[in-house]
């Protein structure tokens, strides 16, 4: 299996932003403790990025055992801070054979077992229910964008549901064809969205956090890959309905000290293999997980 990452540099140059975390400092003690997860499973990983990405990792290669590192992002320039999925989504459709996208704030504990991988064609974190408070934005956004979404999506009300893609991937040519998919309507619609007028003029492009720039994202990666899933007959392997260990750092958690704190301590102890006798379970304000390791 094919293990990928991605790092777009675009919002901390443009906007001076710590790529969602308190300093960039504690992104790379992040991302070092998640690619060294995942190798404790997995041998061939892959890291995509920008020419300013590949220089900001120098001090920290000795720590990344990448298998390869392609400089690809800088080809994606046009697209606006806000839009971070889009890189990962640019990344998702370079891909030709089975693969698994980490997110730098997302930690694999385990291996996927072959007979999960057998039976399903796509992965993710886990299904979002739209009509749960914390994921009313779904609607807001495909409102939002309705005249530059495709029309399926338009129609979400059909499907309820979006997939989680803290990790996200493809087993076999039919998954792999998914995000080819996606790729290709999102390119469409980001170029279809940049040239309306009042929706530039609206959105504020210097507030990473700018809340109509931000549901762009979670329209294209996250609703866009559970309807094409259901409508081309996918099956779906969500991790939070498995035996399967693994952490995300959603939201907030990624900037709490007290997880950081760790991170940090196992990174400089060479520490990544979980301690199964110190554990936390699904503590709300620090991450979706089916288990914390400490």
């Amino acid at each position: 299996m094919k293990i990928v990452y991605s790092l777009w540099t675009k919002p901390l140059t443009a906007l001076d932003n710590a790529l969602g975390f308190n300093t960039l400092d504690d992104f790379f003690h992040s991302l070092i403790f998640s690619v060294n997860i995942a190798k404790n499973n997995y041998d061939n990983i892959h890291f995509y990025t920008d020419k300013h990405g590949l220089k900001l990792i120098e001090p920290y290669k000795n720590k990344l055992p990448f298998t390869k590192i392609h400089c690809v992002l800088d080809e994606i320039d046009w697209v606006p801070s806000q839009w971070w999925a889009y890189p990962k989504i640019y990344v998702y459709g370079l891909q030709n054979e089975p693969f698994m996208h980490i997110d730098n704030d997302a930690y694999l504990w385990d291996t996927i077992p072959q007979e999960l991988i057998d039976t399903h064609d796509f992965i993710c974190q886990n299904y979002e229910n739209f009509e749960e408070e914390c994921h009313n934005f779904y609607y807001g956004g495909i409102d939002f964008y309705k005249e530059y979404i495709p029309k399926d999506i338009s129609n979400i009300k059909k499907y309820h549901f979006a997939t989680n893609a803290g990790i996200y991937g493809a087993f076999n040519e039919k998954g792999i064809k998914l995000f080819h998919s996606m790729y290709e309507e999102s390119y469409k619609s980001a170029k279809a969205v940049l040239q309306d007028k009042k929706i530039v003029d609206f959105i504020d492009w210097n507030d990473l956090r700018n809340w109509d720039a931000f549901l762009w994202n979670v329209i294209m990666e996250q609703t866009y890959g559970y309807v094409y899933a259901v409508k081309n007959q996918l099956r779906i392997l969500t991790l939070l309905n498995h035996d399967i260990k693994w952490t995300h750092l959603i939201a907030g958690a990624k900037r709490n000290e007290k997880v950081i704190k760790k991170v940090r301590k196992r990174v400089s102890t060479n520490n990544y293999i979980p301690n199964l006798s110190k554990r936390m379970t699904n503590e709300k304000n620090i991450s979706l997980s089916k288990t914390i390791y400490k």
